[in-house]
């Protein structure tokens, strides 16, 4: 876990640092924070986990939520579905959502005190950078539909804010 202090946001030549004495916020990497979560829902008895199963259908039932699996049919009041930006159950269920692409990488840099974004040169997005111990997790999002050469704008970002390193994954 990363303690950050210090906010930069950017655009254009404006820049303006956020600093504090007290921790602004917390930063984790991504896999360790689900495995918490999942492993405290896991002991919590008020939550029944079922996973590796293939939603096939939901629909609604009364005041209850009737789920289809290739195993079996649940009903319960809630149904939290975590399955990512092609939901399945949305398009089932027709809930209109806004889209926006990203493209992120973690880079092997030595240790940053800060979260740094920057609007420069968007009309609706940012780029990022978290820090997150011996790596920086860096990426760009823009929120429309079709959005091109997002890999090389995130090289020339890194490059302005003097991210270089091994890139850990992408």
């Amino acid at each position: 876990r990363v303690k950050v202090f210090r906010f930069l946001l950017c655009n254009g030549s404006k820049k303006v640092t956020v600093p504090s004495k007290e921790v602004l916020t917390y930063l984790t990497d991504r896999k360790e924070l689900d495995n918490f979560l999942f492993e405290s829902l896991v002991k919590s008895s008020k939550f029944t986990i079922h996973t590796k199963e293939t939603v096939l259908g939901i629909e609604k039932e009364g005041n209850l939520w009737k789920l289809k699996t290739q195993k079996d049919i649940y009903r319960a009041k809630i149904i939290i579905a975590a399955d990512g930006v092609n939901s399945r159950i949305a398009r089932q269920l027709k809930v209109k959502r806004n889209f926006g692409l990203t493209y992120e990488v973690d880079v092997e840099t030595p240790f940053r005190e800060e979260i740094l974004v920057d609007f420069t040169g968007f009309n609706w997005g940012y780029y990022w950078s978290f820090p997150k111990g011996n790596f920086v997790t860096v990426g760009l999002g823009e929120f429309r539909r079709k959005a091109f050469g997002l890999r090389e704008k995130l090289e020339r970002f890194n490059k302005k804010h003097g991210v270089r390193g091994k890139i850990l994954n992408s």
